[in-house]
Formats: C-alpha cells, structure tokens, sequence
C-alpha cells in the first residue's frame, strides 16, 4: 500500500509561516530546490488542500517556460505538470490543469483507494 508523506517547510519549533501567513524565514537556496528536486522526483501524486492548490496553480504549471526561469523552475514545472494531482476541497468543484482531481466527499474513503493503487508514495502539500 502507498505511504502518504507530508511535504511541507516547518520550522523547527513547529511553525509553518508567521502570523499573518509569511514564509520568508525559509530559506531558499540551491540546496533546498536540489532536496526537493531530488525528493520529489520519484513521487507521481501530490495531494492538496484547496489554497495550496491554487497557489500552486498559480504559478508551476508555466514556470518553467518563462524566459528568466531558475534550473529548480524548469524541473518543478515539468514535475508538477506530469504529477497526478488530487484536491481535498468541500468549496472547489471543476479544475483546469490536466492529471487533476477534486475530491469533495467521502474523503477518507477515497484516500484509501488511492493508497491501494499502484504508484509511489504520495507528497501531502498543505
């Protein structure tokens, strides 16, 4: 059965981002996006809430076709367009990226689905 990982930047006394939601204390550099690039590039699932959804959406699907786009862009792009990506969301309903799923509904059972399909693990993104 496929393993669910969560996939997120926390500091370590356990914040996410600073109280009114910044996150420049993360500290981004050639050797995060090679972690990442690295971590993620045997994964072909990502599971989202809506808002990271979106701002995902709003950015890698054309990232790495931009004309000053970084190395990390150009292969985050390319992984985020091929990724199966399934959408936890009560609000959204209808997507416009390929490989995307909104699941609204009988949640815990749809998870379970998935984890019994083939594939690699699954990135949780929140």
């Amino acid at each position: 059965m496929r393993s669910i990982i969560s996939f997120m930047h926390i500091s370590l006394d356990g914040f996410v981002a600073g109280p009114d939601g910044q996150m420049d204390w993360i500290k981004v550099d050639e050797e995060i996006f090679d972690f990442i690039g690295n971590r993620i590039s045997t994964t072909d699932t990502a599971l989202y809430g809506r808002v990271t959804y979106q701002m995902m959406e709003s950015y890698w699907p054309h990232a790495g076709k931009a004309p000053d786009a970084s190395k990390h862009d150009i292969k985050h792009s390319r992984w985020y367009n091929n990724a199966r990506k399934i959408v936890l969301s009560k609000t959204m309903s209808g997507v416009k990226l390929a490989h995307t799923k909104v699941i609204s509904d009988n949640i815990s059972d749809w998870i379970f689905d998935i984890k019994r399909k083939p594939g690699s693990e699954i990135l949780l993104f929140w």
